[in-house]
């Protein structure tokens, strides 16, 4: 309903009085609208003015009426409050209340029980009925408590319940915005028996969890809870708020959190508390485990001064420039010196520490370390500022960080705390390096009492548990802990070592267990105390023994442990032996009873088949061993037995225990017992049971692979047989749908595999049937069958090309390229890219010319992929030797690789030890020269870092890299192509050294730092070199040059991270081409990716654009390479490249050819400009296939390309400001056509 502005109330008053109403006739109309059920707001207004009136009468008259029915009546009212009158019934409520003032108390009283009602406010306040429930709830009691105010009364109110959780606690602001705003102050003038100050207190008390809302509302009521005085110098409220150890400890809290809002609270009641203690002349002392604060009336200026300093302190570390923090940091030393408590200089540390500056971070960590820690919280975030990479790059900072840290853990307790809490960070590898480094170098006493033997354990299993993505990092971490639990951890029970022992690298075990003297003084310590220190009593070494089943790790601990304690050495070899005299009882005596348990010895036959493996013959266990063999047939049959029960067991047991018979079988020398098992594993193979045929599978595999051939020459092994029996299998019958995928691609894997073993024992084969086994295969089979696909196709491929008819070749690299593609994450695409690799470069292929354009179209699809994934190019290059050479098209595949210019990063670097001799050089440098003679042929003139300018830069550097080690090439013809190639580029107009100076000199006082101190010393270097060897007039320059010489200086002198990297790099300091190396050759700029452009300041656009279009994959994009005399080279996203294709169209008639062209194709056209015909972004829909032309930043679209376009789009804006950045306004077309046509 349309709500009616009403005239002001003194008008409406004076107006009713002129009319001089009849008093009846006021109470009758009122009687009448009260006795509504329903009301509008005019029905209110209506109301409200009568009861004025009435009111008025009252105060003229010096009277007063009854007013029970307007109080039933508001009572009524009350419940129907909603959002559009709640304003109208508050103040009706007020003057209803007023007509009677003697039952005005009483009334109040009663109104302020119903309206704060813990049941009625208690609801849940996330709702939106709920919250405004409350709010209206909050403004009626405003309403009463102005009533009381006015006239001047007191409520008391000892049991009134006010549901203070649900007011401070709730999300909507204004609630509490009203509450502490009015209400309060409204209560604490009105109300006795109730101190609502105090029940604040206490519910923020109990809340902990929410410091925003406790600091908040301390703030907000911050003249009540810390009063100051008033211009009477009288305080407004005496309270005891900064006696309370809480409130210190919620301030600390606040200043110590991450989030700077928080601290800002904290800060200023820090401060008015302060102020408070001063005006009250009170002495105050807290103390607790968070919190420690001291006030004395008698030092107060002493005191007043320190915590001066605190603040400066507090306020430079929310700088972000390290010159204004880094002098205030001299505090630190300060206010250690004023004995300010460390709780409050630990809140300073904890903002120093996580700063984004790496020099006020660094000065931070260095007066941290030179205090205690006294928490795991301080703990947590000394070690988290220490997971910083950059801190580590210096030697001179490492090593003094490193000393100052084990100055710090000088004490048990402080050794303990740090290791606690090493697993709550997520480390980087070269931080957690250097910390298990100074960890490893203490030698704590009393470590094990201090933490307890098993809560130990967990820490250091915690630490060896944090992920580390380097291996060589992760070994030597590994390292390091083995000597802390060394030295620092003896004590430990020998299960907890064991435990320990589980989780350390495995590679290191294998290490540990093969070499007696191991290269690392700190290995042999542990593996010395393992051997010789430590003890386990012989009832528990049994039970150790026999608890050693499934664990291979335990297993490598147990050889360890034996090769030291020879009393354990004899109980363990009659424990082993007993088990295997056991298991051959079994299978000679009990196999065939029935009920037996077939499955009952297999957790001790993968025991001992694993001790086998890790000990292998060593003469310390040659009983066991030779005792092993001499049973191994009766192993063997035991696994078959369990094999042929009708419900296998344990099928992940099996399989590991199936892994491990190798080591039974190569020492088989009978022949006729060899034929028995060959024939019990076919028999396995045959079964109509999948699992069983698996098993089969597996076994005969292992079988044939560890198997002498004087063993196997009486076997004749049908290898058709068998694939037409692998064949068969179409399903794998489990409840678990995805075990049974699992458990299929696992079989596939193994039959592959298995025909590839027999294959490649010379077994006769017929070619139909190898190649429908391979197509089935590539058709039906998993991940792990493609690299046995290919080994068997290599293996087979001189007689399968012999056929053609038989076998495509054509046909099947395509197959096997397209699952390669569809493998390209999974951990089997490395390698069996390596065995499709070593296909087509097989002589058998590249020999044959039907072929070439083959070879040809899949080593340039890896040399194109090379820029994502760089191994496969590395296997390619690998297979190249000298006699690939002697084929011209593996030639130009090699030139191409040259020419290859991917990503710069050191994991995509090409390893080339490709031997050629100078004739192959000659035929390799002579196609480079005519690659870059056809790039130059219709366009001489490129720009930086454009594809043309970087394969050209390429083929020059590997030209040179062939002079300089092999001076034997046809060094005449390439030194006149060069000498012809410098008269077709080119040349700069002549006086080049002014216009360098001019151009570095315009851009020494530039807005961006980088660019500025680039230019200053480039500047300063050039003019430099002038003197000394070139001696052109430059007096024009020595001014500025002096300038910019102090400025050097001054950096050099303050040790300035920026001009650092300059120093440190060898193409801006110092670059001689006598020194030179290949590495250096191929180091810079090879792998650069970058524009040219005539403006530093597009620097950021361009990054920022092209990082927005490659997270959003367009197909091309285009842009105006834009040609002038100061051109600047520089750094665009090194990933985008990879993803997004950059093409070049020069402006002017190209570019609007180009535009026509893309017309004529089905792109729309559209252009980010503002004209009179411009429709918004938010109403446009875009076609799918869209071309997007963005213009200038300063000029816009150019004029002459507005008729083509088919739509221009204008961005909506408010302001002064009239266009945006270039590279915004490509993100927000970009995200716009995304959402509409890709997301």
């Amino acid at each position: 309903e349309t709500q009616i502005m009403l005239p002001p109330f003194e008008d409406i008053v004076s107006f009713m009085d002129v009319l001089d109403f009849d008093e009846e006739l006021v109470d009758s109309r009122l009687e009448s609208l009260m006795k509504r059920s329903t009301f509008t707001n005019q029905h209110l207004f209506n109301i409200l003015h009568l009861l004025k009136y009435k009111y008025l009468i009252n105060l003229k008259e010096s009277d007063e009426c009854q007013n029970d029915a307007e109080f039933e009546f508001i009572c009524k009212l009350i419940c129907k409050a909603g959002e559009g009158n709640i304003d109208v019934i508050c103040k009706i409520l007020n003057v209803i209340l007023l007509l009677n003032p003697s039952t005005l108390v009483v009334n109040s009283q009663h109104l302020l029980q119903q309206i704060l009602c813990f049941d009625i406010l208690t609801l849940e306040t996330n709702d939106y009925y709920s919250r405004n429930n409350l709010l209206f709830h909050l403004k009626l009691c405003n309403s009463v408590l102005d009533a009381i105010l006015s006239m001047k009364e007191k409520l008391n109110l000892p049991y009134l319940e006010v549901p203070i959780q649900n007011i401070l606690f709730c999300e909507k602001e204004d609630i509490k915005k009203i509450f502490l705003t009015m209400t309060v102050k409204k209560f604490f003038k009105s109300v006795t028996g109730y101190n609502i100050l105090d029940k604040i207190w206490e519910c923020i008390k109990k809340f902990e969890s929410d410091p925003f809302t406790s600091l908040n509302v301390l703030c907000a009521l911050s003249n009540y809870f810390l009063p100051l005085p008033d211009s009477n110098s009288l305080g407004v409220y005496e309270s005891t708020l900064i006696n309370h150890t809480e409130f210190w400890e919620l301030v600390v809290s606040g200043l110590s959190s991450n989030d700077t809002a928080l601290r800002k609270l904290a800060t200023y009641l820090i401060k008015r508390a302060l102020d408070c203690l001063a005006f009250l002349k009170n002495n105050v002392e807290i103390s607790s485990t968070l919190v420690t604060f001291q006030w004395d009336k008698a030092k107060e200026k002493e005191l007043r001064k320190t915590w001066d300093n605190f603040f400066i302190l507090m306020d430079s570390l929310e700088e972000k420039q390290s010159n204004i923090v880094l002098p205030s940091l001299k505090l630190f030393e300060c206010l250690r010196l004023q004995a300010l408590s460390y709780c409050w200089v630990n809140c300073a540390f904890s903002i120093g520490l996580r700063h984004d500056n790496l020099q006020v971070k660094m000065g931070c960590i260095k007066h941290k370390l030179d205090t205690d820690v006294i928490n795991d919280n301080d703990t947590v975030i000394l070690l988290e500022s220490l997971n910083d990479i950059n801190l580590y790059h210096k030697t001179h900072n490492c090593k003094d960080l490193k000393q100052k840290l084990q100055k710090l853990i000088r004490t048990s307790e402080i050794y303990a705390m740090i290791i606690k809490n090493v697993p709550h960070v997520k480390w980087s590898p070269v931080p957690f390096y250097h910390l298990c480094t100074v960890l490893a170098e203490i030698k704590i006493t009393n470590l094990v009492q201090n933490i307890g033997n098993d809560q130990l354990s967990k820490i250091l299993i915690d630490v060896l548990s944090i992920p580390c993505n380097n291996i060589a990092i992760r070994k030597a971490v590994h390292i390091k802990i083995a000597n802390i639990i060394t030295e620092n951890c003896k004590e430990l029970h020998w299960r907890s070592h064991v435990l320990l022992f589980s989780h350390l690298n495995i590679d290191i075990k294998v290490n540990w267990i093969s070499h007696e003297r191991y290269n690392s003084d700190q290995l042999s310590k542990y593996t010395k105390f393992i051997r010789e220190e430590l003890v386990i009593d012989t009832f528990a070494f049994c039970l150790f023994v026999e608890g050693t089943k499934w664990s291979l790790s335990n297993i490598d601990f147990l050889i360890l442990y034996l090769s030291g304690h020879i009393d354990h050495h004899q109980i363990f070899m009659q424990l082993l032996i007993g088990k295997v005299v056991e298991i051959a009882f079994f299978t000679n005596v009990e196999k065939n009873t029935v009920d037996i348990d077939k499955f009952k010895y297999i957790s001790d036959i993968y025991f001992i088949l694993t001790f086998l493996k890790c000990v292998n013959d060593t003469s310390k266990y040659k009983i066991i061993t030779d005792n092993i063999i001499k049973n191994s047939l009766n192993i063997i049959e035991y696994v078959l037995n369990a094999l042929s029960d009708t419900n296998i067991r344990n099928n992940e047991e099996m399989a590991l225990i199936i892994q491990n018979m190798d080591v039974i079988f190569k020492y088989m020398n009978d022949s006729d017992a060899y034929e028995n098992i060959y024939s019990s594993f076919v028999l396995l193979i045959s079964s109509d049971i999948t699992m069983k045929k698996f098993f089969g599978v597996s076994l005969l595999n292992t079988l044939l692979n560890s198997t002498r051939e004087s063993t196997t020459k009486n076997i004749k092994i049908d290898v058709c047989g068998f694939i037409d029996i692998l064949q068969k299998v179409d399903k794998f019958h489990t409840e678990n749908e995805e075990c049974c995928g699992r458990s299929m691609n696992d079989f596939t894997s193994k039959a592959c595999e298995l025909v590839h073993t027999l294959l490649e024992n010379k077994n006769s084969y017929q070619i139909n049937s190898v190649v429908c086994f391979i197509e089935y295969m590539l058709e039906s089979g998993g991940y792990g069958c493609l690299k046995w696909i290919l080994k068997i196709v290599k293996i087979i491929l001189p007689k399968a090309l012999s056929d053609t008819k038989t076998f495509n070749v054509e046909h099947f690299l395509n197959a096997a390229w397209n699952e390669l593609e569809t493998i390209k994450s999974h951990k089997e695409y490395v390698e069996s890219m390596q065995c499709f690799i070593n296909i087509i470069t097989n002589e058998e292929i590249i020999k044959h010319p039907m072929f070439n354009n083959l070879v040809v179209l899949y080593c340039s699809r890896i040399i194109g992929h090379s820029s994502a994934k760089c191994l496969p190019l590395y296997y390619l290059v690998r297979e190249m030797d000298r006699s690939t050479f002697k084929y011209s098209h593996m030639v130009y595949i090699f030139c191409d690789i040259l020419l290859t210019v991917p990503s710069l990063r050191k994991d995509q670097r090409i390893i080339q030890d490709v031997e050629l001799d100078c004739e192959i050089l000659d035929a390799i440098v002579e196609v480079i020269m005519k690659k870059i003679d056809n790039i130059l042929k219709n366009k001489q003139r490129y720009h930086d870092n454009s594809s043309l300018h970087r394969v050209t830069e390429v083929g020059m550097q590997h030209l040179l890299f062939i002079l300089l080690r092999h001076r034997s090439t046809n060094i005449k013809n390439i030194t006149r192509w060069c000498i012809e190639l410098l008269g077709k580029l080119p040349h700069q107009p002549s006086r080049e050294y002014e216009l360098v100076m001019d151009y570095l000199l315009e851009n020494t006082m530039g807005p961006t730092y980088s660019v500025r101190l680039h230019a200053q010393y480039l500047a300063y270097q050039l003019n430099k070199c002038n003197e000394v060897y070139g001696h052109l007039e430059c007096n024009a320059y020595s001014k500025t040059i002096s300038i910019v010489e102090k400025t050097i200086n001054e950096a050099t002198r303050v040790m300035d991270k920026s001009l650092q990297k300059i120093l440190d790099d060898p193409f801006l300091d110092k670059f001689d081409i006598i020194d030179i190396t290949p590495c250096l050759i191929y180091t810079y700029p090879i792998y650069k990716n970058g524009i040219t452009i005539d403006k530093l300041y597009a620097i950021n656009s361009f990054q920022s654009m092209n990082k927005c279009l490659q997270e959003s994959a367009p197909d091309k994009f285009l842009t105006e390479w834009l040609q002038s005399g100061n051109i600047n080279q520089i750094e665009i996203n090194m990933s985008a490249e990879k993803w997004v294709n950059i093409i070049e169209v020069r402006p002017g008639a190209p570019l609007l050819d180009y535009l026509t062209s893309k017309r004529d194709e089905g792109f729309c056209l559209v252009a980010a400009e503002q004209t009179s015909t411009s429709v918004s972004l938010q109403t446009f829909k875009f076609p799918k296939k869209t071309v997007l032309l963005l213009g200038n930043e300063k000029d816009g679209v150019p004029c002459n390309l507005l008729p083509v376009m088919d739509h221009c789009i204008e961005i909506p804006q408010q302001g002064v400001v009239r266009s945006l950045n270039v590279h915004v306004t490509a993100a927000i077309f970009i995200w716009q056509y995304s959402s509409q046509n890709v997301l």
